[in-house]
């Protein structure tokens, strides 16, 4: 048996006899009552009628007793029944509450998981938002380092362009003078033929003057010729190795070129790449919000994926033009670089082909020095002849001149073919279109290179002082909130209405501050002698009973000084305590985003930063014996019902309320800046 159950009523089995009070009997009980008054036989009737009713009494009590008992196990099985029911329910009802316990808990862990995934959800929009910024000023760099290369490139093309030019001008200065050189060579070959002749009429004639003055001018002419062609000659040995150290140069200016449009590459693909990450990012957030219970931060979420994405494909569609545009520009720099260097190598012809030209002079010198020999010979073997007697040549010197003569033709026939064969050479070279590169063009190419090396040394400089600008930019934050909190301390100071001696001088020495602590002190210290005058002038004429004059006059005039300077402190306390609680506000206002309003009537009305006044508005209102009101006003207050019922109504949480509606309006403000709204700026906000 259980603890709680009722024990069980077990009837008594003793005889009816053994039921009736022991000790000391009555005298109806013992039979002696009547047995003064009726017969024995009476009396036995008496007991046996008293016996049969007890025994009748007795039975009846026993099947009462009986029905008791069945009616007490009934009741008893009801009250198990009843504490089993009883039972039952208090385990479903803790069962109940276990479950709703459970229930409510898992509700506000999945609700605090919705907040935690916003939350982390708008922290990745943000940084998607800031990434995205990146992205935009790094295209912006990227646009203006490409329209600049754009233009350098494009002034080196018009630059190229001249420079072309130039060398085909040059190029038919060239033929013009291997024309000129071809003329020359035709001249020569006459002079040849006419030397020639005039030989043979030398020979026809045997006059030796004639033939001297003539080999002596030509002998003149062609020294004259030697030295142009030695000067021409140097000239171009110098042209050659210029052509040579810019040629250099023009190598250097392409391995530029090229390492620059690698690295532009580089930061396209770069571009590249973090579009896509930042598209795949989107993916990512858009698929986590689809799990979110609210469909309007969904659908707001999609839609800013969209612009996103829109806005990203838009800059992607740039970048690629862009760098189409620049390897245009380049491919067109190589082809311009690959004509110059096609220019430079014929050039290097030209003056190898000179340089022949200068061994073809050479030649010709020799045979000039040969032919000075030879005249010297005759010179001397002349004056010899005329040293004779008789003035008249032999036979011997005859034939030994002669034979010097034909040496020399012989000699200028084989210089003249040789000179032929060069010219012929240089005739066909000039025809293939093989020609040089003048000094001045590459001069402007070593121009281009020194402003293309600029411009790399103005980008790496750039590059090495971006940590010196963000650590100056740090700098100057420092120094402006140690200046800011200095012009706080300094306005405090100044409401406070105190004295500096560092910033205020005094300009006449009868208005500083010690002459007027001495002027009042000698005042007061007058009045006080003049109040002891009046005192003891009143003592001696016994006016006990009345207060002179002068005493009242002076405790009247300290009265309104005292009270004029306690206005004044109090004027300025109150200016402090303005200041005060306007700072206070003011901190509250940026730290919160809630602006706070005291009524004169005791309400308080809350303004969030987020919202003009006419959208939306926080009344608190409180009586005395109650625990306060609190009222939504503006057109956007139905928006914050959910919110109100599940913060207020049910948690009476009213902070997390405020910070809920913060997030809301934010997250709203932030959409409507990114879509291109402006939120509508109240006169009252002023």
């Amino acid at each position: 048996m259980s603890s709680g159950s009722i024990p069980r009523y077990v009837p008594s089995q003793t005889p009816i006899s053994s039921r009736i009070p022991l000790g000391k009997r009555t005298a109806e009980h013992a039979g002696l009552a009547s047995s003064t008054q009726e017969p024995p036989s009476t009396a036995r009737k008496t007991q046996a009628i008293l016996q049969s009713d007890l025994e009748r009494r007795l039975r009846a009590s026993q099947q009462k007793e009986a029905e008791l008992l069945a009616l007490l196990e009934e009741a008893r099985d009801e009250i198990e029944t009843a504490r089993d029911i009883n039972r039952r329910l208090a385990e479903d009802d803790a069962r109940r509450e276990e479950t709703e316990a459970q229930k409510s808990q898992k509700e506000l862990e999945t609700l605090q998981a919705s907040q935690q995934t916003i939350h982390r959800l708008r922290s990745e929009r943000n940084d998607l938002q800031q990434s995205n910024a990146q992205l935009s000023t790094q295209l912006t760099t990227l646009t203006h380092q490409s329209n600049s290369t754009r233009t350098s490139l494009e002034n080196q093309v018009t630059l190229l362009t001249g420079q072309l030019e130039v060398v085909e001008e040059e190029s038919k200065e060239w033929r013009e003078r291997a024309e000129e050189r071809k003329l020359e060579i035709g001249s020569l070959r006459r002079q040849v033929e006419e030397l020639i002749e005039e030989a043979e009429k030398a020979k026809r004639e045997e006059g030796e003057e004639k033939v001297g003055v003539v080999l002596r001018e030509e002998l003149h002419r062609q020294a004259k010729n030697l030295q142009n062609q030695d000067l021409a000659m140097s000239t171009m040995k110098t042209e050659l190795v210029q052509l040579r150290q810019r040629k250099d140069d023009v190598e250097i200016l392409q391995q530029q070129i090229k390492e620059l449009d690698r690295a532009w590459g580089d930061k396209c693909h770069l571009a590249a790449e973090t579009a896509e990450r930042l598209r795949s990012d989107l993916d990512a957030l858009a698929s986590a919000q689809s799990s979110e219970t609210s469909q309007t931060q969904l659908q707001t979420t999609i839609q800013l994926h969209q612009e996103a994405l829109s806005t990203l494909s838009v800059k992607e569609t740039e970048i690629k033009s862009l760098q189409a545009r620049l390897e245009s520009l380049s491919a067109s720099s190589r082809g311009a670089i690959s004509s110059l260097s096609t220019q430079v190598e014929s050039l290097e012809r030209e003056l190898r082909l000179a340089q022949e030209g200068r061994k073809n002079a050479e030649m010709r010198a020799e045979l000039m020095s040969k032919e000075v020999r030879i005249l010297d010979g005759a010179v001397t073997a002349e004056g010899g002849r005329k040293a004779s007697a008789a003035g008249v040549l032999s036979e011997g010197d005859l034939t030994d001149k002669v034979r010097r003569l034909e040496e020399l033709l012989e000699s200028y026939k084989e210089k003249v073919e040789g000179m032929e064969k060069d010219s012929r050479k240089l005739e066909e070279d000039v025809a293939a279109g093989k020609g040089y590169v003048r000094k001045d063009m590459f001069d402007q190419l070593s121009v281009e290179r020194d402003t293309l090396n600029q411009q790399v040394g103005s980008l790496q400089s750039q590059l090495t002082s971006l940590p010196e600008l963000e650590s100056e930019l740090f700098s100057l934050r420092d120094q402006t909130t140690s200046l800011e909190s200095e012009i706080s301390l300094l306005e405090r100071r100044v409401a406070r209405g105190e004295y500096n001696p560092e910033t205020f001088q005094c300009l006449q020495l009868s208005i500083n501050p010690s002459s007027q602590d001495l002027a009042i002190r000698t005042a007061t210290l007058d009045a006080l002698r003049e109040e002891n005058q009046a005192l003891l002038g009143m003592i001696e004429g016994k006016e006990g009973e009345s207060v002179p004059r002068v005493s009242m006059e002076l405790l009247r005039k300290e009265k309104e000084a005292e009270k004029a300077q306690l206005e004044k402190r109090l004027l300025r306390l109150k200016e402090v305590f303005q200041a005060k609680s306007q700072e206070f506000l003011d901190t509250l206002y940026s730290l919160l985003g809630y602006r706070i309003n005291f009524s004169p009537n005791g309400d308080v009305r809350l303004n969030t930063t987020y919202a003009s006044k006419s959208a939306l508005g926080f009344k608190f209102s409180s009586q005395e014996g109650h625990f306060g009101t609190m009222q939504l006003t503006g057109s956007m207050a139905k928006n914050f019902d959910e919110l109100r019922d599940f913060w207020v109504t049910q948690r009476q949480e009213i902070p997390c309320f405020l910070a809920s509606v913060t997030l809301e309006l934010y997250d709203a403000c932030t959409r409507g800046k990114a879509a291109g709204w402006v939120r509508p700026v109240d006169p009252d906000d002023e």
